[in-house]
């Protein structure tokens, strides 16, 4: 460790050892902002330390690598929506909709309307809040939605 940031060699012996110590060195800014440094964060495919290097070492800037990582896992995938790109994209959509609840929250967090993919995807209990919430959604329009 240099100057109380890590060194590559540092980064590469916790992913190896204990990936979530990672998360604490990057929420802590121990990490330097490269695009060497994220590649490398991102080597291991941990969808967390992705994320997290997305919004605490790039400083919430959206980045094609931390959100293809992040996108491993939906509930990363669904965080980084939200938080780092804070707008809909077909790839987050897409990894959060692996799970249900996850697909509502998405649509109702990020899409901020619904939608088929995201309707699809909410199954069993969570469709029925799907549902309620699509109603008052559309009643906010005074529109009508009937569902078939």
């Amino acid at each position: 460790m240099k100057n109380n940031l890590l060194t590559k060699e540092d980064i590469i012996l916790i992913c190896l050892d204990d990936p979530e110590k990672l998360t604490v060195d990057i929420q802590n800014n121990k990490i330097l902002r490269s695009d060497e440094m994220r590649e490398l964060v991102c080597l291991f495919n941990d969808a967390r330390n992705a994320y997290w290097y997305a919004e605490e070492i790039d400083n919430e800037i959206p980045h094609i690598l931390t959100r293809k990582v992040a996108c491993l896992e939906p509930f990363w995938a669904y965080q980084y929506a939200l938080r780092i790109d804070k707008k809909p994209r077909k790839d987050t959509r897409t990894a959060a909709c692996a799970l249900e609840w996850l697909a509502f929250r998405y649509a109702e967090n990020v899409d901020k309307k619904p939608r088929n993919e995201t309707r699809r995807a909410s199954k069993g209990t969570w469709s029925i809040d799907y549902r309620k919430w699509e109603e008052e959604y559309w009643k906010s329009f005074q529109i009508k939605y009937h569902y078939k």
